[in-house]
C-alpha cells in the first residue's frame, strides 16, 4: 500500500488488488479508490492473514457503515419509491448501489421485501392523522394505533445504534417488527379506509379481529403481546357497552350504532339487526335481549333492590384478566362473553321473580285464573247464563261472570281484578281479562291469556248444550204420557247427552289438572325466565286441545255437529 499526498497536504490510500491464496484456494477482497463506497462480490470472502489485512478490514467495516448510513438516509425520503393509484408502490429502475469500479447492484434486491410493509405503514399513519371521526370504536382503534407506532418507531430506532447491522442482515434484524406491523395491518384492513362507521362496518371489524387472534394463537410472543393490546382495546368497549345496557336497559347513546342492537317501540325493547358476524352467537343474543328487556323492567317499578354486579365483573372474571393486557383465545373470549351475558340476563330475571313473589302475589293471582277458567267460576257462570231451570230469556254476560266469582268465594274487591266484554252478544266473543299490575303482567302474558279464551269458549258451548238437552229432558219429563215421537226424542236426547258429557268432563277434567301442574312449577321457579318457559309450554298444550287444524279438526268438527243438534 502506498501514501500519495495532494497539493493539500492530505493522504490519500491507493489500494491496488491483493491476492492472498492458501492451499489452491484464492481469497480476494476488491476495493475501490472512493472511500464511500464498497463492494463484495458474492462468493468472496474475506480473509486476514496478517495485521495489515486486519486494519484494512476495520477501515473497510468503516466504509460499509458509511455506505449503509448513507442507504438509510435515502430509504427515509423513499425518492426511489413510485405510488400507484391503488395505494401501493413500485421500484424506479434507475436507482442503483455501487461499488466504484465494477459491480452495480440493483436497489430492488435490499428494498423489494420492504415495500409491502412501506405500503402497511403509509396505510397505519393515515388511518391515524383521519381527522373526521364519528365512531367511538374509529376513535379507539386510532389510538391503538398510534400507541402502536409510537412502539413501532422506537423498537425500528434502536436498531441505528447497532453495531452489527448491515445490509444483508437489514431485513432478518427486523423480521419482528414487520411481523407485528403486518399483523396489525391485517386486523384493521378492512375497515381502515371505511368512510361510514355503523354496525355493519363494525361486524366486519369483529370477524378480522377474531380471524387475527386465531392467527396470533400460532405466531411468536411478540405478535400475541401486540393483539394483547388490541383486544384489551376492544374489550373495553364491550364493558362500558354491556355494563349500560344489562343496568338500564338502555344503549349508550355514544355506541348507539356501534353494534347489532337497537331499540324499538319506542325504546321499550332492545332487539338485534340481522347479522352474519361469526362474534355474535344466537345464545350472546337471546341473554342480551332478555337481560336488557329486564333490566328496563325492574326501572319501571318502585321496588327496592340491590343492584347485582355489572358485566365488566363477569366478564373479567371468565378471562381472568388483571389490571395488565394479556393475550386471549378467540375461543375464550367468545365463551366468556356468553357466560357473562348469560349471567347479568339470569340477574335481572331473578330480580323481577322475586318482585313477582312478593306480597304472595303470584299465587292469589295463579288461583283466580285457574277458579275463572277452569273452575267452579265458570260452572256457576254457565248455570247462569244457560241453566235449564232459568225462565228469563234475558241474560248480562258481565253480571253473570261477577256473581260466579262472588259464589266461588272470592272477595268483593276481585271484581275491579277482572274485566268482561261481549260486543255482540254472542258466546263466541266473550273475553275475559284479568288487570294485571307490575310486575305480575310480565309473567301472565296475552297470548296465554287468549288461550285461555278459547279453552273458556269451547268449554261454555260444551255446557250450553248440555244445559240444552237437560231443559228438553225437564219438559219430558213433565208430560205423564209421551207419544212415540217424544219417546224417539227422548232417546235421542240421550245419545247426544252422552257424548257430550263425556266430551266435557274429560275436557275439563284435563284442562283443570294441566293447570294446577303447571302453576305449582311456576310457584317453585328462581328467575323469571324460567316462570316464562313454563308458561309457554303451558299455552302450547292449551293451544293443541282448541285446535282445528289436522286431525284435531274432525273432532272439533264433531263436537260442533252434536252442541248444533242440541240446542236446535
Amino acid at each position: 500500500m502506498q501514501y500519495i499526498q495532494n497539493a493539500n497536504k492530505s493522504t490519500r490510500g491507493t489500494l491496488t488488488h491483493r491476492r492472498v491464496v492458501e492451499k489452491g484456494r484464492k481469497w480476494q477482497i476488491d476495493v475501490s479508490n472512493e472511500s464511500n463506497r464498497l463492494n463484495i462480490p458474492q462468493g468472496v470472502q474475506a480473509f486476514r492473514v496478517s495485521i495489515e489485512d486486519s486494519i484494512l478490514m476495520k477501515k473497510t467495516r468503516n466504509i460499509l457503515k458509511t455506505l449503509e448510513k448513507r442507504l438509510l438516509d435515502v430509504n427515509r425520503n423513499c425518492s426511489f419509491l413510485i405510488p400507484k393509484p391503488c395505494g401501493r408502490y413500485e421500484l424506479d429502475g434507475s436507482y442503483y448501489l455501487s461499488d466504484g469500479i465494477l459491480k452495480q447492484t440493483e436497489i430492488a434486491t435490499y428494498v423489494e421485501p420492504f415495500l409491502e410493509a412501506h405500503t402497511q405503514l403509509i396505510a397505519l399513519i393515515a388511518f391515524s392523522h383521519k381527522n373526521q371521526v364519528n365512531s367511538q370504536i374509529e376513535q379507539v382503534l386510532q389510538e391503538f394505533v398510534l400507541d402502536f407506532l409510537s412502539r413501532h418507531t422506537r423498537a425500528v430506532g434502536e436498531l441505528y445504534n447497532n453495531d452489527m447491522l448491515n445490509l444483508r442482515t437489514l431485513l432478518h434484524s427486523v423480521r419482528k417488527e414487520l411481523l407485528e406491523l403486518s399483523v396489525v395491518y391485517n386486523s384493521l384492513s378492512v375497515i381502515i379506509t371505511a368512510d361510514i362507521w355503523n354496525y355493519g362496518t363494525v361486524d366486519c371489524f369483529l370477524d378480522r379481529f377474531l380471524a387475527t387472534t386465531l392467527y396470533a394463537e400460532l405466531r411468536p410472543l411478540s405478535v400475541k403481546q401486540v393483539i394483547g393490546r388490541l383486544q384489551c382495546v376492544i374489550l373495553s368497549i364491550f364493558e362500558r357497552y354491556f355494563d349500560r345496557l344489562f343496568s338500564t336497559g338502555e344503549i349508550d347513546p355514544v355506541l348507539e350504532n356501534e353494534f347489532i342492537f337497537q331499540s324499538v317501540n319506542d325504546n321499550a325493547v332492545i332487539q338485534a339487526r340481522r347479522t352474519r358476524c361469526l362474534f355474535w352467537s344466537k345464545l350472546l343474543i337471546k341473554y342480551v335481549e332478555n337481560g336488557a328487556l329486564n333490566a328496563r323492567r325492574l326501572r319501571a317499578g318502585n321496588y327496592d333492590y340491590e343492584a347485582p354486579n355489572k358485566f365488566s365483573v363477569y366478564l373479567r372474571k371468565a378471562l381472568q384478566l388483571k389490571d395488565g393486557c394479556s393475550f386471549i383465545g378467540a375461543q375464550k373470549i367468545i365463551r366468556s362473553m356468553e357466560y357473562a351475558c348469560e349471567t347479568c340476563a339470569k340477574n335481572n330475571s331473578s330480580l323481577l321473580f322475586r318482585c313477582v313473589l312478593e306480597n304472595d302475589t303470584l299465587s292469589q293471582v295463579l288461583k283466580e285464573i285457574e277458579s275463572v277458567y277452569t273452575g267452579f267460576a265458570v260452572r256457576e257462570m254457565a248455570f247462569d247464563l244457560f241453566g235449564a231451570t232459568r225462565t228469563s230469556p234475558h241474560f248480562n254476560i258481565v253480571m253473570s261472570f261477577q256473581n260466579s266469582l262472588l259464589l266461588s268465594g272470592f272477595p268483593l274487591e276481585i271484581l275491579d281484578r277482572w274485566d268482561v266484554c261481549c260486543a255482540s252478544g254472542l258466546l263466541d266473543d266473550i273475553v275475559i281479562k284479568p288487570k294485571l299490575s307490575w310486575p305480575m303482567c310480565y309473567l301472565i302474558e296475552d297470548k296465554l291469556i287468549s288461550t285461555l279464551n278459547l279453552c273458556l269458549r269451547f268449554l261454555l258451548r260444551l255446557l250450553q248444550a248440555q244445559e240444552a238437552l237437560s231443559a228438553v229432558r225437564i219438559d219430558l219429563a213433565a208430560t205423564k204420557e209421551l207419544s212415540i215421537s217424544r219417546q224417539r226424542l227422548n232417546h235421542l236426547i240421550c245419545f247426544i247427552a252422552q257424548p257430550l258429557t263425556a266430551i266435557s268432563e274429560i275436557f275439563f277434567t284435563h284442562l283443570q289438572a294441566m293447570l294446577t301442574k303447571k302453576f305449582a312449577l311456576v310457584a317453585e321457579s328462581k328467575t323469571l325466565d324460567e316462570a316464562q318457559r313454563i308458561l309457554e309450554d303451558l299455552n302450547m298444550h292449551l293451544t293443541n286441545l282448541v285446535t282445528k287444524n289436522g286431525t284435531r279438526a274432525l273432532i272439533h268438527d264433531a263436537i260442533t255437529k252434536l252442541c248444533d243438534r242440541a240446542t236446535e
